[in-house]
């Protein structure tokens, strides 16, 4: 039998901890489908046609995807 005071290193410690201000629902508001939320991947600033130039064909080629990543950096120290 293993003893209350056995630990195991490799095992992940999980602790519940429940918000001083949660909500206490009803059973059948806990049983109410909620629709997802879902987040869309629409950047207001991303160009809707690009054409870059290709040296190879020697023309120029239209990119249809274009790149979302958006870089933020704060660095102490630095102004703009």
């Amino acid at each position: 039998m293993a003893d209350a005071f056995d630990f195991d290193p490799d095992m992940q410690l999980v602790v519940k901890v429940v918000p001083e201000d949660q909500v206490d629902l009803t059973p059948e508001e806990l049983e109410k489908e909620v629709p997802p939320r879902v987040l869309h991947p629409h950047d207001p600033h991303a160009p809707d046609n690009t054409a870059e130039f290709s040296f190879k064909d020697r023309s120029y080629k239209v990119d249809t995807e274009v790149d979302h990543t958006a870089w933020h950096l704060a660095v102490d120290g630095v102004s703009n």
